[in-house]
């Protein structure tokens, strides 16, 4: 929980799934032990490319995190060029990016999948995602890299609900906060 006698400081970066305004991100912050600081840069419609093309990248590194916890996916599949990336090619090279970034300043880069979506077809949850999941993992083996596997545990989970069930876990009406070591503030 210390490193150097400072606190251990994870930085999430991603898009809206990781996100203050629905995502997992508050959650994983509010669980934070009192030597433990957590920051949730993640921002809402951001890929892979986006993230870093608008300057956000930028701002999460100068965080200067122990752990930089890295999930995108969701948004590299619109066709807009702002956003889009091609699993098996530009959204590994931006992975590559971000995991050579955070090692080239000693943080620690942590690779993961992106959650389900939750949208069902005959009672099962259409697997949208698994070719940018797949893509992740893969640059997580080739760079030894951490990867945690969310796109098959929250796949697994939505599949013993129904789609009724899983609606209950939509966003409704909140606004667009930074969490900080689980205290929100607005950005």
């Amino acid at each position: 929980e210390v490193i150097n006698g400072a606190p251990v400081k994870i930085v999430l970066v991603g898009d809206s799934t990781v996100a203050t305004e629905g995502g997992w991100g508050p959650g994983f912050c509010a669980v934070m032990t009192p030597n433990m600081t957590c920051i949730d840069d993640a921002l809402n419609r951001r890929s892979s490319k986006s993230f870093i093309d608008e300057g956000a990248w930028k701002k999460a590194l100068a965080e200067h995190g122990d752990y930089y916890l890295i999930q995108f996916g969701h948004n590299d599949q619109r066709t807009d060029a702002a956003r889009h990336t091609d699993a098996e090619g530009s959204f590994k090279d931006y992975l590559q990016r971000y995991i050579s970034d955070v090692q080239a300043m000693g943080a620690v880069p942590m690779l993961v999948t992106s959650l389900s979506r939750r949208t069902f077809k005959d009672g099962k949850v259409v697997e949208d995602l698994k070719e940018y999941a797949t893509a992740t993992k893969e640059v997580g083996a080739k760079d030894i890299i951490t990867v945690v596997d969310l796109n098959a545990i929250s796949t697994a989970m939505l599949n013993r609900m129904t789609q009724e069930e899983a609606d209950k876990f939509n966003a409704v009406g909140q606004e667009h906060e930074r969490v900080v070591a689980g205290k929100s503030g607005t950005d």
